[in-house]
């Protein structure tokens, strides 16, 4: 288990990053590593019994708040995933992506997120708070 990123500075930055947010890596987060070539802000990746691996692109890395901000969107999803393996939660993505989102805009003061990156996290969390609108006939 560790913080794990392509070059250092990027290692060093996301560890800055969780320190200053005082977030910690939870035990069932195996790793967050860097992928330069990782097309979105970041991903996680279920592993099985719980465990999942967060990976952070280039995109998180346009300011310290993205990275902040993306770093907790990814740890919510990493929550889900050990809730659903333990039989708590069920997997329904937009729902997911919408908590996810949620914690970005709630957490804003905190992360610093603001202007238009702030912005973003808001369209996002309505888009997919209407595809579940629409998924489940509302």
């Amino acid at each position: 288990r560790g913080l794990l990123c392509a070059a250092s500075h990027r290692n060093q930055v996301s560890k800055t990053g969780l320190e200053q947010q005082g977030m910690e890596i939870p035990s069932y987060v195996e790793s967050i590593t860097y992928d330069p070539t990782l097309g979105g802000f970041g991903r996680t990746t279920p592993l099985g019994g719980g465990r999942t691996a967060i990976t952070i692109g280039p995109k998180a890395f346009s300011s310290a708040s993205q990275l902040a901000s993306t770093l907790g969107h990814e740890l919510v999803h990493a929550l889900q995933y050990y809730e659903e393996a333990a039989g708590t939660r069920v997997y329904d993505w937009a729902a997911w992506e919408m908590e996810a989102y949620g914690w970005e805009i709630m957490n804003a003061y905190r992360t610093g997120l603001s202007g238009e990156e702030f912005n973003e996290v808001f369209q996002m969390w309505t888009q997919f708070k209407d595809l579940w609108g629409r998924h489940h006939g509302l």
